[in-house]
């Protein structure tokens, strides 16, 4: 009764003064309080005015961005509490229910407890947290025609720099019997908090910068028509926090000296972020490749760029889209949309040839790109790829690719051989070919090199090496033959031996005599014919017949004498 008469006192106190209310009584400015938002059911507007507030859910809204604090009296001296109280009416009292975040602000913890009609719970789940954190603390209430449910839910959406999806997540379950409400009314002493303070204590703060926003389910978020900066119902206070109102409607709870009071009779924020959005940039085959979460309050147009350039010659080309491209929140619950743009990535490659012709290529990852195995100069320079070569295009390949080494010259070199055969054939560069000495038309007449037998390939070539056409010479002399080759149109002189008495003759191809000359136009045989010399014979018989004549002559002459 004496906590009412207090809170009465303040209250008129508050209405009779000039906004901001600095305190309903001493005592009240004198003893450390819960410090951030609280709805008491009457605000000031020109005259001082009351109002009844029912509903079956309310939301707290927090962004921390640094919390520390320190209270050597209490067993928990790092603990600091962050909670949702409201006052509940059934049919058969009044109670009062409270949500709370628990922070170990010395190791960045926390867990969720909750309190009703005296009694605390507590969920064993303990959860990191980093900074700036952000969420929502929820009272809800469920009649099942029995009973009514009470669900301690909270919803963090930002843990440090990632922002989360709005999971709603019930920490703990109560009832309370009957169908109960949660009812702001001045009169009765009902109201809602969302305060800062000790666990179940008096604590200090060494830091605290948070945004705080308290609102009612009336078909979406809807803000308390006033707000104080002190609760007086929540189970933990602290001694030197201060609220701030911003410009913009946000109201700041820091570290000051505290002064009690109406912080506005226009409470009106802005609506704190409800519409989640996950931006994925999903190359096709590789998975996801970007990946933004945020929450918007206002209609958000996604461009979509349909090239993205996320190397120096890697892009990303627009395949398709899902998910809306223009999103409209309503402002009013939780929504979630994933917008997935799905794209192939191509890498640019050049590829320079050594004939300073160059191809650019637009391919996907991991594809291959086979060299041609020849390139066309002119109609008789060519460039050759030495072995079968295939690039691999990753998305480290780099944008010129200069294959120049990968390929030889070869030129056409087409050889006329005094026979009329021409031998055509492509050769690298640096080739030595060799000439073959001899050309055989048939085994009696051939072609003979004269000059160098070597080529050097340079360039391309069209020539007809020097040949000598010979003929073969074959000669038979009887005991032996002599075969041998002959320039064409060279002269030869059959010689031979001829034995006293005899005669000889070259039969074959001229039929000449012994030391006879012909000229080499053809292939040439010839055997040696001996045959008796008879008028030599008979010239001699004829002298030794006159010698012998002469000495029978003679003889007879001296036989006379």
């Amino acid at each position: 009764m004496r906590r009412f008469i207090l809170f009465l006192l303040l209250l008129v106190l508050t209405i009779i003064t000039a906004v901001p209310v600095t305190a309903i009584t001493p005592q009240a400015q004198i003893s450390p309080k819960p410090i951030g938002l609280a709805s008491y059911g009457i605000y000031s507007k020109g005259t001082n005015s009351t109002y009844t507030i029912t509903t079956n859910q309310i939301i707290g809204y927090f962004k921390i961005y640094s919390i520390n604090s320190f209270n050597p009296n209490s067993p928990e001296p790092y603990y600091a509490t962050l909670q949702l109280g409201g006052t509940v009416n059934n049919s058969l009292s009044v109670n009062w229910l409270q949500e709370e975040l628990v922070f170990n602000t010395l190791n960045h913890t926390f867990f969720i407890g909750c309190y009703y009609n005296g009694n605390q719970k507590f969920n064993t789940s303990v959860f990191h947290f980093s900074l700036p954190l952000a969420g929502y603390l929820i009272i809800s209430l469920v009649y099942n025609q029995t009973f009514t449910i009470v669900k301690y839910q909270y919803v963090i959406i930002q843990n440090g720099s990632r922002f989360l999806p709005p999971e709603v997540r019930t920490a703990i379950v109560s009832t309370i019997p009957g169908k109960a409400f949660f009812t702001v009314n001045y009169p009765t002493k009902e109201n809602v908090e969302l305060v800062f303070g000790g666990f179940n204590s008096v604590t200090n703060f060494a830091s605290l910068n948070a945004e705080l926003g308290l609102f009612y389910n009336q078909s979406g978020l809807k803000p308390f028509p006033s707000v104080f900066n002190f609760g007086m119902n929540a189970t933990g206070s602290a001694e030197d926090l201060i609220t701030i109102l911003e410009p913009d409607g946000n109201v700041e709870v820091t570290i000051g000296s505290p002064s009690y009071g109406l912080i506005t009779s226009n409470y009106n924020p802005p609506i704190p972020p409800l519409t989640f959005v996950n931006e994925s940039l999903i190359i096709n085959r590789l998975g996801i490749y970007q990946s933004k979460d945020f929450y918007i309050d206002m209609p958000y147009n996604i461009t979509i760029p349909n090239v993205l350039r996320i190397g120096s010659n890697v892009y990303l080309y627009l395949e398709k889209v899902k998910g809306r491209t223009l999103i409209i929140p309503n402002n009013t619950t939780f929504q979630i949309f994933d917008i997935l743009l799905y794209y192939d990535e191509k890498v640019m490659v050049t590829i320079v040839y050594p004939n300073y012709s160059a191809i650019t290529y637009n391919l996907p990852v991991n594809t291959s790109i086979t060299l041609p195995r020849i390139i066309n100069i002119t109609n008789n320079e060519i460039l050759v790829l030495q072995k079968n070569v295939q690039i691999l295009v990753t998305n480290s390949t780099p944008p010129i690719i200069n294959v120049s080494t990968y390929y030889v010259p070869e030129y056409l070199v087409r050889i006329t051989y005094p026979n009329g055969t021409t031998v055509t054939n492509w050769y690298q560069r640096g080739t030595v070919l060799q000439l073959p000495l001899y050309i055989y038309e048939n085994p009696h007449e051939r072609f003979e090199l004269v000059g160098k037998n070597t080529i050097n390939v340079t360039s391309p070539l069209n020539i007809m090496p020097p040949y000598q056409l010979e003929y073969e010479v074959s000669l038979d002399y009887g005991d032996f033959n002599i075969t041998y080759w002959a320039k064409n149109g060279q002269l030869v002189t059959l010689n031979a031996y001829i034995p006293l008495f005899y005669k000889g003759e070259w039969e074959g191809t001229y039929n000449v005599p012994v030391g006879g000359t012909i000229v080499v136009n053809q292939y040439i045989i010839e055997r040696l014919v001996l045959s008796q010399n008879i008028p030599l014979i008979t010239l001699l018989a004829l002298i030794l017949a006159f010698v012998a004549l002469i000495l029978l002559f003679l003889h007879r002459i001296r036989k006379i004498l």
